[in-house]
């Protein structure tokens, strides 16, 4: 009995991570699973990406941080601007670098063939999109 319970647990623990695919960002290009898939570059000083198809400048989405105050993380928050397709949405998650690739790649956004799948980012923005610049006050 208890061996069926470890199978069963090691089951469940390998399994994600299993299918997780690997990104590296490198040279202005990030790899997925070790294959160049997209282009990208940094700007402002690192709080902006742009995402492109591989070797072009044909964007496909950027993404943005916003720091907020320097007294809290409380109102930091990312909006991810989706290019061709003018849509897009904020959300506080820590979601940066290799990590939001990542979770676009996970919620089936961007495709191992270095596509961005646009039928997807409707029910995305909807699932995701935190709309914290409506709540938030900005005092300059």
């Amino acid at each position: 009995m208890n061996t069926k319970i470890l199978f069963t647990l090691l089951l469940l623990f390998t399994l994600p991570s299993a299918y997780a695919q690997k990104v590296k960002l490198k040279k202005e290009v990030i790899y997925v699973d070790g294959q160049a898939t997209f282009s990208f570059a940094k700007r402002t000083h690192g709080t902006e990406i742009v995402v492109y198809t591989l070797n072009t400048k044909d964007e496909l989405f950027t993404a943005i941080f916003y720091p907020g105050d320097n007294e809290t993380r409380d109102d930091n928050y990312y909006r991810l601007v989706f290019t061709g397709d003018d849509k897009s949405m904020e959300y506080t998650r820590a979601y940066w670098n290799k990590s939001l690739i990542t979770w676009l790649l996970e919620q089936g956004i961007l495709t191992t063939d270095g596509k961005l799948d646009a039928s997807k980012i409707d029910n995305f923005i909807s699932k995701y999109d935190e709309k914290v610049s409506e709540r938030t006050m900005i005092l300059h």
